[in-house]
């Protein structure tokens, strides 16, 4: 399986001033643009972290050989299914409707599974033969992103800012508050294996 960002976010999942509040009452403007970076690379860091996408973003699922018997939708929260296709024995692409299929959901995360009392299609058998192409994330807002979580992003921009200021950079790439806000949000790899 590939997996890849076909569309990223449009927003942060925290503004500028939300980091600045955390840099003991920084309010120029000359470092919007790292601080900006900052943000970006923290709500980056975290979303890897967490396996989840913050606000709404399209990714693109290649899957090889033949459909497996369900195929996990990672980073959720899902939010639509834009297209699935796959390669027929004759090497002909094939676009699925929505009859063709079923979303179930194991835990936190969207499955794709036969429709019911069906079957998959047989495929091709060869490498990139089924592509899934769906939107995530919590919506196309920031406060659409839980407060746990855009507290933790804040943090963790606002402590690589003051890195950069001091040269010095910790050991530890989350601080344990950090950790404690997101921990609820963190979705287990145990979730996804268990469909396999």
């Amino acid at each position: 399986m590939r997996h890849t960002r076909t569309t990223p976010p449009t927003v942060l999942p925290v503004g500028l001033d939300e980091v600045k509040r955390r840099l003991d009452g920084y309010t120029g403007t000359d470092l919007n643009e790292s601080i900006a970076e900052q943000i970006r690379i923290a709500s980056e860091y975290l979303e890897d972290y967490l396996w989840r996408s913050f606000i709404t973003t399209t990714w693109t699922l290649v899957v090889d050989g033949g459909f497996p018997a369900v195929i996990p939708l990672p980073r959720p929260p899902f939010i639509a299914l834009t297209s699935i296709s796959y390669v027929d024995q004759d090497g002909d692409t094939v676009v699925m409707t929505s009859a063709d299929y079923r979303i179930r959901y194991r835990h936190d995360v969207a499955l794709l599974a036969a429709p019911y009392n069906g079957s998959w299609p047989i495929t091709r058998y060869d490498a990139d033969v089924i592509t899934v192409v769906y939107t995530a994330g919590y919506g196309t807002g920031r406060t659409n992103v839980p407060m746990g979580i855009r507290n933790a992003v804040a943090i963790l921009a606002a402590d690589y800012v003051r890195s950069q200021w001091s040269g010095c950079y910790g050991e530890d790439a989350i601080p344990q508050a950090v950790k404690d806000l997101v921990a609820p949000y963190k979705v287990h790899d145990h979730a996804v294996l268990q469909c396999l």
